[in-house]
């Protein structure tokens, strides 16, 4: 019969040196795991299960957030110059607004395209420019 391995600290540095690795990532954030529903075999990514879409403006801004990070990463990604990473943001906004399949009357685009400015100044008067001089 085999006896079961116990660990002794001290006795193998590399165990050492794991068993410390491992309480530093058990110990992180990221490993903890929110008590939530798995997902299915079926269906991994979720897609089949889709809520009601947000018309309001707080998640709007949540994904305009997201947006601009992935942007950003687009931007770095295919080492973009200013003046093409313009380019490329103002094309990609071009398509968007003037989609033959928009669901929305011309007057609703403009009303969010507004309500998305007015934010946009209000909110840019507060945060400190970051231009360098």
């Amino acid at each position: 019969m085999m006896e079961p391995k116990v660990y002794v600290p001290g006795q193998d540095r590399k165990a050492d040196e794991l068993v410390k690795l491992y309480d530093r990532i058990n110990s992180m954030p990221a490993a903890d795991r929110a008590a939530g529903e798995e997902r299915s075999v079926d269906d991994p990514f979720g897609i089949e299960k889709r809520g009601e879409p947000k018309d309001d403006y707080e998640a709007g801004k949540s994904a305009a957030e997201r947006f601009t990070k992935f942007f950003g990463l687009l931007v770095q990604d295919f080492e973009l110059a200013p003046r093409a990473a313009l380019f490329a943001a103002e094309l990609t906004f071009l398509n968007i607004f003037n989609a033959d399949d928009l669901p929305l009357p011309e007057e609703e685009v403009e009303a969010a395209r507004k309500a998305a400015f007015d934010y946009y100044t209000k909110s840019r008067a507060l945060i400190p420019s970051t231009a360098k001089r």
